[in-house]
């Protein structure tokens, strides 16, 4: 299967009222959680984390997911050194 890459840009996520962070959903017969994608400044990298509560009481007025962080990838860790 070739890949068909969408695109989505984080403008200025430190900026107040810019989103700052993404949530990336798989709609298919093939079930899966959530992951959310956001940059840590102070790491210098991305962060993905997942849910870990996914059912809520009916009277759950916030139905918060609770997101754990399950990777955290380096910026530019591949990128050879000139020198």
């Amino acid at each position: 299967m070739n890949k068909k890459i969408k695109r989505v840009k984080l403008e200025y996520p430190r900026t107040e009222g810019n989103a700052n962070a993404i949530l990336l959903d798989l709609i298919d017969v093939r079930a899966s959680d959530g992951i959310l994608i956001e940059y840590d400044f102070y790491r210098d990298g991305w962060v993905i984390s997942q849910p870990t509560v996914l059912k809520w009481d009916i009277d759950d007025k916030e139905c918060d997911p609770k997101y754990k962080e399950s990777a955290f990838i380096p910026s530019w860790q591949y990128i050879e050194d000139d020198e």
